[in-house]
């Protein structure tokens, strides 16, 4: 998983994992999984305030690349064919 952000401060880089982030304190979090366990699937969820219904069609595999956006902050969740 590799994460970078961006710092309520505007400070931005990687990071190690999302341990100590809260999303409420940062402009950006973004999240780059390859595969990811339901355990991944399902802590992302959590870590993000998805609603399982939303999160769920984003975090499964799919047949075609797709691009959505929810709630207020803007949560966008990508899933791209390589």
């Amino acid at each position: 998983m590799d994460v970078y952000v961006i710092d309520g401060q505007g400070k931005h880089g990687f990071a190690d994992s999302l341990e100590g982030l809260s999303p409420a304190a940062c402009r950006l979090i973004w999240v780059d999984v390859t595969d990811p366990s339901l355990e991944e699937r399902n802590f992302l969820r959590d870590f993000f305030g998805l609603h399982p219904l939303a999160s769920e069609r984003n975090l499964e595999r799919e047949q075609q690349t797709r691009v959505a956006e929810f709630g207020d902050p803007a949560t966008f969740l990508a899933d791209t064919k390589a």
